[in-house]
């Protein structure tokens, strides 16, 4: 291996094929037959029980995500073969329309491991046969919760969507310098939109009953000279106007009931257009679905390891497998990347890590605010997704984003949801509990100056208009948060290119990456354009042949 000056090796092929006497198929096992079930013991890298299944493979990825499923497309198309571990299930889109819950008959599909919803806003309900491996979890912290995604397609399944990107300045006084805005707006940004298809709302679906809401939404934010825009979504509207038309069994989108995912198939989650889809078309990417990695390490003789316990769909560990590999991507995204590595650095099973990992992680001063009291009708089932921004970068509180939501939460039938998206201007950490989980450490004042910005531009908006900022438990507090972002930062745990520094061949490739924030928009278009970044060059340096 040949040493760069960077401090990383190059890994070419004839390197990679040192994946001992199992071959390509990278399957042997130690004892009889590798179901070790929930009892199993799972020591680490000093030995393994008769139990644990071992299997060789070369470039192992854990999440399946946009940053893993650009890191295994770009990986498989330099003929490097990729294994992906996911926590979660695969959702196929079923004929009879019926593959994702809904927000208003929510069942045990809606939430990972928990027996209620986790969204705020919506009465809790006990979910039958749960606890399950649904597609949200919610993690609790002292001052704030996190909900995230747990799925083949990671996030993809449960977003909105939106296509921002944040405004050059605020970019700027975020992300290193080394990281060119002018690079990232030029062809990173770029490549992202070509493969996810966007698309906007069209106005004969804004003319709709439906969206009286977005109408105004609109309206109000001109009145009160504010830049909005109907931005482009990673959806395929057509199927938003074909429900309109009553094409499907039961309207879904279109009464804003798109959170879960959406079973006419409108949402492009990435494993069914994109970039995971691309990744399995390659041949050279194989995806474990409900594969739960409890640990990684590095193995003594080079390479690294991943422990996973092989789930069924109540989270109960029917087998263990030990994974080797000579690279090792992490892409579980903010929580659980920074959870693994968290782990490992407690347990030494990663000697070398460094010491910032938790560090350095944000909410993206995200706000949830209801603005009631209207005169008119907005509907109590308004049309989505959510797609209607306003860009309000000259707040004189901070730079601030902020969309219309709708919802189906059951409020009067004069009421819109406003989220915003700022810059908070303090940062918290992720730390271990007693327990072994993940779980954020954060003051309420680190964002504070996103929450006036957020309140600024509704204040002006109600001035222009009319309405008051209204109350519903859970909905518009400012203690829980969509975008993690953070908790193995570039700069500090990394590299720019998400090299981990100190220990080859290790990356990070996810929204873990990110110091905090996406300022002013949503964080699924930056997180993705990064990874591709990364992946340029970590397939031209540490992957050459």
């Amino acid at each position: 291996m040949k040493k760069l000056r960077s401090g990383h090796f190059r890994v070419g092929r004839r390197n990679f094929v040192r994946i001992t006497a199992a071959g390509a198929a990278g399957v042997y096992f130690t004892g009889c037959d590798g179901g070790g079930g929930a009892d199993a013991s799972v020591p680490s890298d000093g030995g393994l029980d008769a139990s644990v299944a071992i299997e060789r493979v070369r470039a192992l990825v854990i999440g399946s995500g946009f940053g893993g499923s650009i890191a295994a497309l770009r990986l498989a198309e330099a003929d490097v073969p990729v294994t992906i571990l996911e926590r979660g299930r695969r959702w196929d889109l079923q004929d009879d329309f019926d593959t994702f819950t809904t927000t208003q008959r929510p069942d045990r599909r809606c939430a990972w491991m928990h027996r209620e919803p986790v969204l705020p806003g919506f009465p809790p309900v006990s979910l039958r046969g749960s606890p399950y491996v649904g597609l949200l979890q919610r993690i609790f912290g002292a001052n704030i919760d996190v909900v995230c995604a747990a799925a083949v397609g990671g996030g993809s399944l449960v977003y909105s969507g939106l296509m921002l990107q944040p405004p050059r300045a605020a970019f700027e006084s975020v992300f290193p310098s080394e990281l060119s805005y002018e690079e990232m707006d030029t062809v990173y940004y770029p490549r992202v939109r070509a493969i996810m298809r966007p698309g906007r709302l069209s106005d004969r679906a804004l003319g709709a009953p439906q969206y009286a809401g977005a109408r105004i939404f609109i309206r109000d934010a001109e009145a009160a000279g504010l830049d909005v825009e109907r931005v482009p979504c990673a959806f395929d509207f057509d199927r938003i106007d074909e429900e309109l038309d009553g094409a499907f069994p039961f309207a879904q989108a279109t009464v804003g009931d798109y959170l879960y995912g959406l079973n006419n198939g409108a949402k492009h989650s990435i494993d069914r257009v994109g970039y995971l889809t691309m990744a399995e078309a390659t041949g050279r990417v194989t995806v474990r679905p409900q594969h739960q990695v409890v640990e990684v390490g590095a193995r003594p003789e080079g390479g690294y390891y991943a422990i996973a316990e092989v789930i069924d769909e109540n989270g109960r560990p029917q087998s263990v497998t030990r994974f080797e590999a000579d690279a090792l991507f992490m892409a579980a995204g903010s929580m659980n990347t920074t959870k693994l590595l968290l782990k490992a650095r407690r347990d030494g099973t990663l000697p070398g890590l460094p010491d910032s990992v938790g560090q350095s992680w944000g909410n993206n001063g995200q706000r949830i605010l209801l603005r009631g009291n209207l005169s008119e009708d907005t509907g109590a089932e308004q049309g989505g997704p959510a797609c209607i921004f306003i860009h309000h970068h000259d707040n004189p509180e901070g730079v601030i984003g902020m969309e219309y939501g709708p919802a189906p939460i059951g409020f009067e039938h004069n009421c819109l949801v406003h989220a915003t998206q700022g810059v908070p201007e303090r940062l918290g950490s992720l730390q271990l509990d007693a327990m072994g989980e993940v779980e954020p450490v954060w003051d309420r004042a680190n964002d504070a100056s996103a929450g006036r910005a957020a309140h600024h531009t509704m204040q002006a908006i109600m001035d222009a208009s009319e309405g008051a900022i209204v109350t519903l438990p859970g909905l518009n507090d400012p203690s829980i948060t969509f975008h993690p972002l953070g908790g193995a930062v570039m700069g500090r745990v990394t590299d720019t290119y998400g090299r981990v520094n100190g220990l080859a061949h290790l990356y990070v490739v996810d929204s873990a990456l990110i110091p905090g924030s996406t300022p002013a928009s949503n964080p699924f278009w930056t997180i993705a354009a990064i990874a591709e970044r990364c992946m340029d060059t970590i397939v031209a340096e540490d992957f050459a042949p």
